[in-house]
């Protein structure tokens, strides 16, 4: 028999509610996003029949002729399966975990990442929350840092992700940054963009033959390549 708080929440009064907690601030491309779901049971008793959690974002699409300019990819995913009842005020929580590709985006002003949690519930609206993911990496901040030390700025629309036409790689994106600087009348530009590995971290000059590879895995290593990165930097004016 339906009760009157069972009728309230097949319309979404009074039911289920989700908030989905990540343990880390922030996670670099190919490692482990760990976080756990929260539900919190409303005014009557409720099944779970499955949780999906994902992180995607949009990517801008630059064909004339395209009908739809924003592209979303899903970077990673997982489902739990679980038919489970929750009981009225009643809090469950769920561990999961995600792998990042090492082709993920980086967060910045102009690119956001998001993880979207869907809860299904029979019977009733099945709640959903979406909440920003931090994507970083220490070693492009220091490029950055670099960058900015010899007075360059970001350009507008700088770090937004695009959608590839050509995937030799398979990666049907790509995400670039371009830094500026006036020096008298003549303005210096670069546009780079970074490829991960699990071993290194590849700053690439687009239409140029400048790379530069850091260790991920050596501090010593790494101290050395930047420095020699900064050399270069202070000299391309």
């Amino acid at each position: 028999m339906l009760t009157f708080k069972k009728i309230l929440s097949t319309i979404g009064i009074g039911s289920a509610k989700v908030h989905t907690v990540i343990l880390q601030k922030t996670v670099h491309p190919g490692q482990i996003l760990k976080g756990e779901v929260h539900i919190y049971g409303g005014e009557v008793e409720q099944e779970i029949s499955q949780i999906d959690i994902d992180i995607f974002f949009e990517s801008y699409k630059d064909e004339e002729d395209s009908e739809n300019h924003h592209i979303e990819y899903t970077l990673g995913e997982v489902h739990i399966p679980c038919i489970d009842k929750i009981e009225a005020h009643e809090e469950k929580i769920y561990p999961f975990e995600i792998k990042l590709p090492l082709s993920a985006p980086l967060s910045n002003a102009n690119q956001t990442i998001s993880l979207k949690t869907k809860v299904h519930i029979p019977l009733a609206p099945d709640p959903v929350e979406v909440q920003p993911v931090i994507i970083e990496d220490p070693i492009v901040e220091a490029c950055f840092n670099l960058f900015a030390q010899n007075g360059y700025l970001f350009a507008v629309d700088s770090g937004r992700g695009r959608h590839r036409s050509k995937q030799e790689d398979g990666v049907p994106y790509e995400q670039s940054f371009i830094l500026h600087k006036w020096i008298g009348n003549k303005m210096v530009e670069w546009t780079i963009h970074f490829i991960f590995t699990d071993e290194d971290v590849t700053l690439k000059v687009k239409e140029g033959d400048v790379a530069y590879s850091f260790s991920r895995k050596d501090q010593s290593k790494l101290t050395e390549q930047l420095q020699k990165f900064s050399q270069w930097v202070q000299c391309v004016e």
